[in-house]
């Protein structure tokens, strides 16, 4: 109820002043969030062709396509946003775009332009490690999971990818320290196990790898993630 009256409220002062582009981005993410997509869908169209001009009216159509799974809606208006005005975020964005639509080197671009303009974005290293494991340039790819851990050491996440990255490359011992290491901090992190107890056969550890397995499957059901290997 309340939602809908801050819409009622957008509407009218919309209708009084048009010219007020922050009110017409709050009525399209207010009509969004209460999941009107179709008359947030509308608004947004309505707040690009009011701000042609506007790089921030792009962007935030950007996202809500993004989020509408839109991909090629997105990509075009991130692509606006950035002819307007060069900004990290919305090189980040879509690269994120290019990466689900199965592009990994133009969302490597786009990494790169985005680390050229902020250079301390750690979990943009991690999301141009993920483009660059997509084409299968594992070291590239460990240099960057490398950097983003450097800038934030530890983070389990980052972690996590470099381990994937390691096993790719066949280096089963740093495999299991990066996997180790998660666990150890992520007791919902089963889903490695497996990861896990095939680096350790990989090491001739066989007996390592059946203790970790009896262990955790004494309390995780474990999940299954192996499938195409």
């Amino acid at each position: 109820k309340g939602y809908q009256a801050a819409i009622d409220d957008l509407t009218e002062a919309i209708k009084n002043s048009p010219e007020l582009e922050a009110a017409h981005l709050r009525r399209a993410e207010l009509l969004a969030k209460i999941q009107q997509f179709k008359q947030a869908g509308d608004a947004y169209d309505t707040l690009v062709q009011s701000f042609p001009n506007s790089q921030s009216a792009y962007s935030y159509r950007g996202k809500f396509r993004h989020d509408q799974k839109n991909l090629d809606g997105a990509i075009a208006d991130f692509s606006q946003a950035l002819r307007l005005q060069e900004t990290d975020y919305d090189y980040v964005n879509r690269g994120t775009c290019l990466l689900e639509s199965n592009e990994p080197l133009a969302a490597e671009g786009d990494f790169t332009q985005a680390l050229r303009l902020s250079p301390k974005s750690d979990f943009v290293y991690q999301f141009r490690g993920n483009a660059r494991v997509a084409q299968g340039h594992v070291d590239q790819a460990l240099e960057d999971y490398h950097a983003a851990l450097k800038r934030v050491p530890d983070d389990p996440a980052y972690t996590e990818e470099r381990g994937f990255a390691r096993f790719f490359k066949k280096d089963y011992a740093g495999t299991s320290a990066d996997f180790e290491k998660v666990l150890n901090a992520d007791a919902n992190a089963f889903r490695l196990v497996q990861w896990l107890y095939l680096a350790y056969l990989k090491q001739g550890k066989v007996a390592q790898g059946t203790q970790l397995l009896e262990t955790w499957s004494k309390n995780k059901a474990l999940v299954n993630t192996w499938q195409g290997i």
